[in-house]
C-alpha cells in the first residue's frame, strides 16, 4: 500500500543488508512530498499496517474492513492527475527499482 500510494519502498538503501537493517528498526517517514496528496487515513491504516510489534500489528482481515476502504469506494470522481502521477511513480518503480538505492 505504501508502494501503490507514493511509487516508493519505505525502506530503502545501498544493498539488501542495509535494507533490511531498516526494515527491522520499523522507522519509516511520510515525508516526500507526494504523501502531502495522501490522507490522513491512509497513513493511518498504513501505520497499522506496518508495526513492527506483530501483536499490535493489524492483520490482513483487519486492513480491508478498514474505514478507508469505504472512504475510497464512496468516491465517484477521481482525481485523474494524481491517479495518473501515482501510476507513473508506480511504473517507474516496476521498471527501476534500483533507483531506490542510496549509491
Amino acid at each position: 500500500m505504501y508502494i501503490l500510494l507514493s511509487g516508493s519502498p519505505p525502506f530503502n538503501g545501498r544493498d539488501d543488508r542495509e535494507i533490511l537493517r531498516k526494515v527491522k528498526s520499523g522507522k519509516y517517514q511520510f515525508d516526500d512530498p507526494v504523501w502531502g496528496n495522501v490522507s490522513k487515513e491512509a497513513k493511518r491504516l498504513i501505520k497499522r499496517m506496518m508495526e513492527i510489534d506483530v501483536n499490535k500489528r493489524c492483520s490482513a482481515q483487519d486492513a480491508l474492513v478498514d474505514g478507508w476502504f469505504d472512504k475510497v469506494l464512496e468516491v465517484e470522481v477521481v482525481d485523474q492527475p494524481l491517479a495518473r502521477d501515482n501510476l507513473a511513480r508506480l511504473k517507474n518503480f516496476g521498471v527501476n527499482p534500483e533507483k531506490f538505492y542510496v549509491y
